[in-house]
């Protein structure tokens, strides 16, 4: 859809697309609101939980530069909801 969005009055994209396309989604006319328990979720299988890369991903996802990168108010993804634990 990102591709055909000058030759349509409107379009639904998932905001991964928008996003790998260069949208911004703080400009989008309508974001969607997920209710609660609908969120990204990061799995590996049990056999590969103790891989280099489920750790590194773990580290990744609790490390303050990327909850610097999720809160940042002159970022898009500011606007991304957050799990009801996500303070924790």
């Amino acid at each position: 859809m990102p591709g055909i969005l000058d030759s349509v009055g409107f379009a639904i994209i998932n905001g991964n697309y928008a996003i790998g396309a260069g949208l911004k989604l703080d400009e989008a006319v309508y974001n969607e609101k997920l209710a609660e328990g609908y969120y990204n979720v990061i799995a590996v299988r049990s056999e590969d939980a103790d891989s280099q890369f489920a750790k590194d991903i773990t580290s990744i996802v609790h490390s303050d530069k990327f909850r610097s990168v999720i809160e940042d108010n002159s970022k898009q993804y500011s606007a991304f909801a957050r799990p009801s634990d996500y303070d924790k």
